[in-house]
């Protein structure tokens, strides 16, 4: 596939690597078919809905210091932190498609100006929050003890960093988690990565754009600040998952798939058995305290 005669990719490379900003006009304007698209020979591809907060594709900032999770490297340091990182994930039961979509990073980005290090990645898992072909944030965890913060979610200019937030069947129950990983385990979900404020903006979005829509937090019973949030999600009328007495030692959706040994289907049973809102009985006892 040629564009005026010259390959696609290096058509793609030049823009990339010496025209960035038309390259990223193209990519928020075109979307996956935008070189198609400029010689007519395409139609060009529908936007998603709220495609537009997308401005930059953060994939180059990773690509070149990291590989996929299951790529064949070469090199003991890469060997060494690639096992590592493998070990990890399936301690934590993730499945392989998800582990599929991840990838290692072996450097730190550098800002190309300075050429200091931007973004701490090295020795990170990265995990893509994607929208076709575009990466508009990801999040990288660190595979060092004792490194802090142990998880930097990076979205630079764009305006979300709500994970699975294109993906997501919008006319469905739609499960609301604050990381990514424990949103792995529940059908159709999204997360927010982190905590956040009832009154926030990303909030106020996923209002509007999700109408069916259970908030799961981590679990609040072992957070003082968490069980104060929730309350405020409750006044505010929004539907929350009531953690259960026999989760009472899990910290999140992931800590109990590692420690009860349930599938996510029982666990999306349990969770859709175990909703409050500003209405239950639960939870007027707990508005009163």
């Amino acid at each position: 596939e040629t564009i005026v005669g010259l390959p696609k990719t290096l058509v793609q490379k030049f823009l990339k690597e010496y025209k960035s900003e038309l390259y990223f006009k193209y990519i928020k304007t075109f979307g996956t078919n935008r070189f198609k698209t400029i010689l007519g020979s395409t139609k060009v591809t529908e936007m998603l809905p709220d495609e537009d907060l997308i401005v930059t594709d953060l994939k180059h900032i990773y690509e070149d210091i990291a590989f996929t999770i299951y790529s064949n490297v070469n090199g003991l340091v890469k060997k060494t932190i690639q096992l590592k990182a493998l070990r990890y994930l399936k301690s934590r039961k993730i499945p392989k498609d998800k582990i599929n979509e991840m990838w290692l990073a072996f450097g730190n980005y550098l800002n190309p100006e300075t050429l200091y290090p931007k973004y701490y990645l090295k020795h990170r898992i990265i995990i893509p929050y994607s929208c076709k072909e575009k990466v508009y944030a990801f999040q990288a965890r660190t595979l060092i003890d004792g490194v802090e913060p142990k998880y930097i979610t990076i979205k630079e200019e764009n305006k979300t960093k709500v994970y699975n937030y294109f993906t997501a069947d919008r006319t469905k129950t739609t499960f609301i988690l604050e990381g990514p990983i424990d949103s792995f385990f529940l059908p159709n979900s999204i997360a927010t990565s982190g905590t956040i404020s009832p009154t926030s903006d990303t909030v106020k979005m996923i209002k509007k754009n999700f109408p069916h829509r259970i908030w799961v937090f981590d679990n609040y019973y072992l957070d003082e600040s968490g069980k104060k949030n929730i309350i405020k999600f409750l006044k505010s009328n929004e539907a929350c998952f009531n953690w259960i007495k026999e989760w009472s030692d899990c910290k999140d959706i992931n800590d109990v798939i590692m420690k009860k040994g349930l599938t996510s289907e029982q666990i999306t049973e349990i969770v859709l058995n175990n909703i409050v809102d500003k209405s239950s009985d639960v939870v007027k006892i707990k508005l009163r305290s």
